[in-house]
Parts: structure tokens; C-alpha cells; sequence
């Protein structure tokens, strides 16, 4: 059966405002429904282990004692950074204990690198907290895809499209 131009787009449409309906709850989940990672800070820099190249100002790689991933975490504070809400990363020194906490999802739980990094805290002190730029970009992709299926509403009530 041939799906119409109209019914293919409202359903990618609605797909989009899912995905942006999920990243508005990631970003209001409290810190405790996160996954949890504790211990002694055994790498910190602003360049990945054992890569060489020019380091990246915006960003920090962290690595905890007994865990074999790297936290990649986002500082940026250039004007249009989503930069985070709160952080001083650059205090953290490497033996410091810490909590971290992070999502995972099925592109992130594979990789060696988790960029999903929320909170880190030291002594119950945040050191970290990230922005509100899943919130942001989930409200993004619903207003953008209410809209469009709007226009896509419109143009089929004109004849435009089938």
C-alpha cells in the first residue's frame, strides 16, 4: 500500500515531537534517577587518553578509578555555547573522589565515551551541573514540528499535496 506524501511527513513529524517530548523529560529528571558513577578521579584533561592533537577548550575528559569509559564534559562559555548551568571542572584534581551522573541510551552504551554527563559532586558539593540545552532543543523540535504539520494541515485542506 502507497502511503501519501501528507501521512509519510505527519508521521515523521510526530516521530520528531517524541523525540523532542523525551529530551524535555531528561532534562527536568532529578539527579537521582541518573545513572551513578563514584570514585577517585584517575584522568582529567581537555584532550581524550592517549590521543594525540590540540586540546579542546571547551571541553574536559574525565575518567574514574575501576571504570573503563571516558566522561566527555562540556564547558564551552563562548557566546551560543550551550554551556553548562553551573561547573568548576577545573578545580578537580586527579585522586579527588567524586560522583559523577549520567544517562546512557543505545548510541552512548556501546561507546567508550559517555557524553551524557549531568552532575559531578564533590564532598556532596556540585562541581558540575549541566544546561538546559536538552530542554531548550526538545522545545525546539516540537514548536518547529507543530508547525510544520500545521503547514502540512493547510496544504492538504488546499489540495496542494495528497
Amino acid at each position: 500500500m502507497k502511503h501519501s506524501i501528507f501521512i509519510k511527513s505527519v508521521g515523521s513529524l510526530l516521530f520528531v515531537v517524541c523525540l523532542g517530548i523525551l529530551l524535555m523529560f531528561r532534562a527536568n529528571k532529578p539527579k537521582s534517577e541518573f545513572m551513578n558513577a563514584k570514585g577517585k578521579i584517575s584522568y582529567i584533561k581537555n584532550r581524550l587518553p592517549l590521543v594525540d592533537g590540540e586540546p579542546d577548550l571547551k571541553k574536559r575528559y574525565l575518567q574514574i578509578e575501576g571504570i573503563d569509559r571516558t566522561f566527555e564534559i562540556f564547558i564551552g562559555k563562548d557566546r551560543g555555547d550551550f554551556k553548562p548551568e553551573y561547573q568548576i571542572i577545573d578545580s578537580l584534581k586527579i585522586g579527588d573522589s567524586i560522583d559523577l551522573y549520567f544517562d546512557d541510551n543505545s548510541q552512548t552504551e556501546s561507546s567508550m565515551i559517555n557524553h551524557l554527563t549531568q552532575y559531578i559532586d564533590k564532598n556532596g558539593k556540585a562541581y558540575y551541573i549541566e544546561g538546559r540545552k536538552d530542554a531548550t532543543f526538545g522545545k525546539f523540535l516540537i514548536i518547529i514540528s507543530v508547525l510544520c504539520i500545521s503547514i502540512l494541515i493547510l496544504l492538504k485542506r488546499s489540495r496542494k499535496i495528497d
